[in-house]
């Protein structure tokens, strides 16, 4: 199940989709904001309401299970077995800079009900990681911000002698 409609929208499908029975059967609907939904079949965001009361269920032991795991800094590893057509849901907000891979071939984050990360996976065994990126311009940053501190503590330390310097 996938929905398609704008930020708006969003906010009103949530509260429905967290007052349903799906977070308790472990189904997180796909989300495509501002209608990129990248060919999927999607529902209107509005519509949310009636399509989350006819949801069908699965149970859990069908779907899969989690075999090993592995959490880094930035990252999460899995391999997985799945027994149905399924999403590997990470808890973690989704950003555009989340990167994933299923076996080692590239493969799409998507945003989840209410606004995780995860990845789509056929039946089948896979290893799955799923990797934060920053953008450059954050390390960048964090440099100018470290030399802009370091040139502050050297301007404190030699206050004296700059006063100096510029009255003259």
């Amino acid at each position: 199940m996938t929905f398609a409609g704008s930020k708006n929208d969003l906010s009103p499908a949530a509260s429905t989709w967290l007052s349903s029975g799906l977070p308790k059967l472990k189904l997180h609907p796909g989300i495509f904001l501002d209608g990129d939904d990248s060919g999927e079949t999607s529902i209107p965001l509005v519509d949310a309401p009636e399509s989350m009361s006819s949801g069908e269920t699965i149970s859990v032991s069908e779907r899969g299970k989690v075999v090993t795991e592995e959490i880094g800094t930035n990252y999460f590893a899995a391999d997985v077995e799945v027994g149905y057509k399924s999403i590997l849901l990470l808890k973690a907000s989704y950003h555009p800079n989340w990167r994933a891979t299923v076996n080692g071939a590239q493969a799409e984050a998507l945003m989840f009900m209410p606004g995780f990360v995860g990845v789509e996976l056929q039946p089948g065994k896979y290893h799955v990681r799923m990797e934060y990126r920053s953008r450059q311009l954050r390390n960048i940053l964090i440099v100018l911000g470290g030399l802009t501190l370091v040139l502050l503590a050297l301007c404190e330390f030699r206050r004296e002698r700059i006063s100096n310097w510029l009255t003259r």
